[in-house]
């Protein structure tokens, strides 16, 4: 008899074992906890090993369609980069920085390049636009500004550049002008910078600074279209400060979003 009473309170036992095992792992499985899932969240929003470097100035990583700030050491820590100097593919290469990027091959042996260089991670999906010239503004160009930015005068131009692009791969060219005048020595009044893109027509200003505000010079460094989107983004070197005794160069650049070119 006592061995049919023991064999009972070992099987009553045994089914609340079940039972208790049954309803802490049985509810996770069908109501997940919420802490979980938000370790699962921010494990799949780790930060893509994407990377773009911009001449001397500016290291970026990409990621979930926006760029941030990365240190040297990071770009360092890339094996590999695909080099374009002067928009056009230079090579596939290491970054190192001594105070200026330097480029070695696949034997650590260092390879000389002169211009404008411009760099990404080997699994970044980047295509460099070399279909295009950059020229001086037309007169109708001058009439675009004086009638929409009322220019009075072109006769001191730091950076006179205008280029023609299809940059939204429709199959009619779209325009990007970059003005500025901040060595007319007459008046700071006659000081401008303009960065303005004409898309179908449509005037999008990406930059306009004028008189006291007017510190800084534009250029055009690269169009680029980034993971095959509808619109090509756009580069642009910032020289801050011109006029004071150390400029400080940067770069900037344009995606489009919400029908307009905004800085990522």
């Amino acid at each position: 008899m006592k061995k049919y009473k023991g064999f009972i309170i070992f099987i009553i036992i045994l089914a609340i074992y079940f039972l208790i095992m049954y309803f802490v792992f049985g509810n996770q499985e069908n109501n997940p906890n919420p802490t979980n899932n938000q370790n699962n969240n921010q494990s799949n929003s780790v930060k893509e090993n994407k990377y773009i470097v911009i001449g001397n100035e500016s290291n970026y990583n990409y990621s979930n369609g926006s760029f941030t700030n990365v240190k040297i050491k990071e770009i360092e820590s890339v094996d590999k980069f695909k080099v374009y100097v002067n928009n056009k593919y230079y090579g596939d290469y290491k970054l190192k920085n001594a105070g200026n990027w330097n480029l070695f091959d696949k034997n650590n042996e260092y390879v000389h390049y002169n211009g404008n260089m411009l760099a990404f991670s080997d699994d970044f999906n980047i295509e460099v636009r070399n279909n295009y010239k950059i020229r001086e503004i037309n007169e109708k160009d001058k009439v675009f500004l004086i009638n929409d930015y009322h220019i009075s005068s072109f006769s001191n131009l730091t950076v006179n550049q205008a280029i023609d692009i299809d940059l939204d791969n429709n199959g009619v060219l779209d325009e990007i002008i970059l003005v500025s005048s901040l060595d007319d020595t007459v008046s700071v009044k006659n000081y401008f910078s303009i960065v303005v893109i004409k898309l179908n027509n449509e005037k999008i200003t990406l930059i306009e600074e004028r008189e006291d505000n007017a510190k800084n010079v534009y250029s055009l460094f690269a169009i680029i279209n980034i993971e095959n989107n509808k619109n090509d983004s756009i580069i642009i070197s910032k020289t801050e400060g011109y006029i004071s005794e150390k400029p400080k160069v940067s770069s900037l650049i344009y995606k489009y979003k919400n029908d307009q070119y905004v800085i990522d």
